[in-house]
């Protein structure tokens, strides 16, 4: 079984009974992430909702044979997507969306992040990948659109290599992470174990949550300095959290 950082505040999360898409979005995530703790190896560390400030990533697993795995869940049911598109746009009822293109953000935040770890010449961007998951469809759902019948086998496999459904979320689901790393880079040649331990202490803190969009606002106003920052001002975010989370409530 894999470590898992920050789960407790996503139980808090749907014991505070959320409504709406808040709901539907935190029980999908709920739901990978019980795939997570019954299928990935102990090697393994996923840490829901790592503590980032610009951007909002679900997961972020980070294992010596994965490197970093970005994961965006979508919880979306099948009658909510109107169409796929083999590059990787989906068109909603909520209009189109390019939820592997997100995770770019997550992979740029990331990276800056870890510059701040002094790490320069690490070629960190070879070491990170991300995937979405579809916890609400299966592959036969998918596979039987009319849209996607019209796709050639290649096409179809390049997009499930880094799109996962329901069906996906079994004992075969590290191997098949495996597969969808971008490159070939040997993490464990890149990384110490203590600079990767430092990463998952500062980015798995369990008792720091900021999600509030009033939180950041009312923090970077504050501040006034860019949103990226080293672990000085981690440390900062941590002792003025429970202040900002105070007025965030008004």
């Amino acid at each position: 079984m894999p470590k898992i950082l920050r789960k407790q505040l996503l139980l808090n999360l749907l014991n505070g009974s959320p409504i709406g898409n808040t709901k539907k979005g935190y029980d999908g995530e709920l739901k990978v992430l019980s795939a997570f703790e019954n299928n990935l190896p102990a090697s393994s560390t996923v840490i829901w909702d790592p503590i980032f400030i610009e951007y909002k990533p679900d997961f972020l697993i980070i294992d010596p044979e994965l490197g970093f795995l970005f994961v965006e869940v979508k919880n979306w049911s099948p009658s909510f997507i109107k169409n796929f598109n083999k590059n990787g746009t989906i068109l909603t009822k909520s209009g189109q969306k390019h939820p592997l293109k997100q995770t770019d953000n997550y992979i740029n935040e990331l990276n800056s992040f870890l510059q701040s770890f002094n790490l320069n010449q690490k070629d960190i961007y070879r070491t990170i990948s991300s995937i979405v998951i579809f916890p609400n469809l299966i592959l036969e759902e998918f596979s039987s659109r009319s849209e996607v019948l019209e796709w050639t086998s290649q096409q179809k496999n390049n997009f499930c290599k880094n799109h996962y459904f329901k069906d996906d979320l079994n004992s075969n689901l590290f191997q098949k992470m495996l597969s969808s790393k971008k490159f070939s880079r040997n993490f464990k040649k890149i990384f110490t174990l203590e600079e990767v331990n430092n990463i998952i202490s500062s980015l798995g803190v369990e008792s720091v949550f900021l999600s509030s969009p009033k939180v950041f606002e009312k923090y970077n106003a504050h501040m006034k300095q860019p949103i990226m920052f080293n672990n000085k001002y981690r440390i900062k975010i941590k002792s003025l959290l429970p202040f900002y989370m105070y007025w965030a409530l008004f």
